[in-house]
């Protein structure tokens, strides 16, 4: 059922809290997405960066040793 739906047995201090409790859920959602989609943001970064580290030490005739990297 919808607020819509069972409006007519509320009373309007009722309905009005249900109507702001639905907006702060949706707005809660909308935070939950987007703290997602950074945590998707920062490992894609985070691979890319050890990536382009490991390119990098090999590529200087070095190893894959973390000293190695580290100096590199």
């Amino acid at each position: 059922m919808t607020l819509h739906a069972i409006s007519r047995y509320m009373d309007q201090p009722t309905r009005k809290m249900m109507e702001t409790l639905i907006k702060r859920k949706h707005k809660y959602e909308g935070f939950a997405k987007q703290c997602k989609r950074w945590q998707w943001t920062a490992l894609l970064s985070l691979a890319i960066l050890l990536f382009y580290f490991v390119i990098t030490a090999n590529a200087g005739g070095g190893s894959l040793q973390p000293e190695a990297m580290i100096a590199t």
